[in-house]
């Protein structure tokens, strides 16, 4: 039951960041499942461009740019657009990540 538990909250972690960013960007298609495979189809591209490119800060713009590719595909938003929802993505994703590290969250999921 904590396994199911601790997926949840990661799917919830990766997946709501972009549903709300792509809400406020007013992307055409801001549905959870939608926002599901867009978040796995853009952690492959990363993870792909990332095992290319040897320098850091180069892979994490060249993950951004991939990332607002397949958004702007999936979501029905302009490039721009995308980008903008990835980068905001991401800061709520890094914010709640810091809270929930805060607050002791992490520990219990880690001994799961």
């Amino acid at each position: 039951m904590d396994g199911i538990l601790t997926i949840g909250i990661i799917v919830c972690i990766a997946v709501l960041p972009v549903m709300f960013s792509a809400k406020f960007s007013k992307a055409k298609n801001t549905g959870f499942w939608i926002c599901f495979f867009a978040v796995i189809v853009a952690s492959i591209l990363g993870d792909f461009s990332s095992s290319f490119v040897s320098n850091e800060l180069l892979a994490g713009v060249v993950s951004i740019a991939a990332t607002g590719v397949v958004f702007s595909q999936m979501l029905g938003a302009k490039y721009i657009q995308s980008v903008v929802i990835a980068v905001l993505a991401y800061g709520i994703r890094l914010v709640t990540v810091n809270i929930l590290v805060g607050a002791g969250i992490e520990t219990q999921l880690m001994h799961v």
